[in-house]
């Protein structure tokens, strides 16, 4: 069966392993993202990724959207775990760098983002 229209998907990820799933694919993104200190932003208690606009939320029966790097984030279960997962080792690493440097927010968030986009290749 051939078909005139071929189907087209549009990837709005970026094709390197740079850890965009977490950080976003540009920098208005990344700048929702961020949090003071080198961190990344979460819920008040630090373990959930950031309330995120109900209207951006895939899933309309969610309770809660969550904002991440990837829209996708509230897809299914799985794919939420792993962006809180990793979240939460970007923000454990930079507190590390924090207590144990004399970086600077800046310095402390893209080292931390460094180490974080290795561990995802």
């Amino acid at each position: 069966m051939t078909r005139e229209d071929p189907r087209e998907q549009q990837n709005l990820l970026t094709a390197f392993i740079d850890g965009s799933n977490v950080y976003g694919s540009d920098q208005q993104a990344l700048d929702e993202l961020r949090a003071p200190k080198g961190k990344m932003k979460t819920t008040g208690n630090g373990k959930l990724l950031p309330k995120g606009k109900d209207e951006d939320c895939i899933r309309t029966d969610a309770p809660y959207c969550f904002m991440a790097g990837d829209e996708r984030v509230h897809v299914f279960p799985g794919l939420t775990a792993l962006h809180t997962l990793f979240v939460r080792i970007h923000n454990q690493i930079a507190e590390e760098l924090y207590v144990n440097t004399v970086f600077d927010d800046e310095e402390i968030f893209h080292e931390t983002r460094k180490i974080v986009s290795a561990l995802l290749q």
